[in-house]
C-alpha cells in the first residue's frame, strides 16, 4: 500500500500577543534567515503575519499573534524525526514565543492531514466504492450520483476529531479541499483512482511537545489503516 499525503497542517493557538508587531521582527530574526523566503501580511497591526516558506523542501511556517502553523506535504516520517523542521524550526519558535515574559499561555492544538492511496489493480470509483463499504446504492437516493463521501465524528470536552473518505478520483480532488497542497507540482504521480482520506484533530490543552504532534500522526496512520482494510 503506497500512500501520499497531499498536505498536512499542524497548528497550536495561544492567548492574544498583544505587541506581537512590535517584538516579531527581534523573535523570528534567527528563523527567518533559515528561510527561502518570507512574506508578511497585515504589517503593523495587531494581527500581523509571517509567513517562512521553505520552497524546495515543500513546507511553510506561520506565526501570527495567536497562532504558529507548520504546513507541508510528503510522507509523515520525513517530519516525526528527531530534528526534523517541526521539531528544531517550528517548536524552537514556539519555544521563544512561549520565553516572552507577558505569554499568556496555550489553548489548543490543531492537526489536519490528508492522504491517498491507489487501490490495486487501479480501477476504484465511485460505484466500487458504494458497494464497498454501503448497504444501499446511493443512486436510488439520488439519481445520476456520481461522489460520496462518508464523515464520521466524535466530540468530547477537550477533543474532537472528524475523519472524512471517500474515493479519491484524481488531482481535482485535492484541488476542491479547503487546505490544499504547498506545492501540487512537487508531488507524485496522482492521476489514479483510490481512497481519499481526511483527519482533523482539535485539541484543548495547555502544554504541547513535539512528541505529541508524533502521536497526532500515528492516529491519523492508523486510522487510514482501519479504512483501508474494509475497501
Amino acid at each position: 500500500m503506497e500512500v501520499i499525503v497531499p498536505v498536512f497542517q499542524f497548528e497550536i493557538r495561544f492567548n492574544h500577543i498583544l505587541d506581537f508587531s512590535q517584538i516579531s521582527r527581534s523573535l523570528l530574526a534567527p528563523f527567518v534567515k533559515l528561510a527561502q523566503s518570507l512574506k508578511v501580511d497585515k504589517q503593523n497591526t495587531l494581527e500581523e503575519i509571517y509567513s517562512l516558506n521553505f520552497e524546495d523542501d515543500n513546507y511553510i511556517i506561520i506565526v501570527s499573534w495567536d497562532r504558529i502553523v507548520f504546513k507541508g506535504q510528503g510522507s509523515l516520517e520525513t517530519y516525526t524525526k528527531k530534528n526534523s523542521p517541526i521539531d528544531t524550526l517550528f517548536f524552537g519558535i514556539l519555544d521563544k514565543i512561549m520565553s516572552l515574559s507577558h505569554f499568556g499561555g496555550i489553548q489548543r492544538s490543531l492537526f489536519f492531514a490528508t492522504c491517498i492511496s491507489k487501490v490495486k489493480g487501479g480501477d476504484f470509483h465511485f460505484d466500487t466504492f458504494s458497494k464497498n463499504t454501503l448497504a444501499f446504492n446511493p443512486n436510488d437516493i439520488l439519481e445520476n450520483s456520481n461522489d460520496i463521501a462518508i464523515v464520521i465524528e466524535s466530540k468530547t470536552k477537550k477533543n474532537e476529531t472528524s475523519i472524512t473518505f471517500g474515493p479519491y478520483l484524481g488531482p481535482k480532488d485535492l484541488l476542491k479541499r479547503t487546505i490544499g497542497p504547498v506545492n501540487i507540482s512537487a508531488l507524485d504521480d496522482l492521476e489514479f483512482e483510490g481512497i481519499m482520506f481526511e483527519y482533523k484533530n482539535f485539541k484543548l490543552l495547555s502544554e504541547i511537545k513535539f512528541v505529541d504532534f508524533v502521536k497526532n500522526c500515528t492516529e491519523f496512520n492508523d486510522k487510514f489503516k482501519k479504512i483501508w482494510n474494509i475497501q
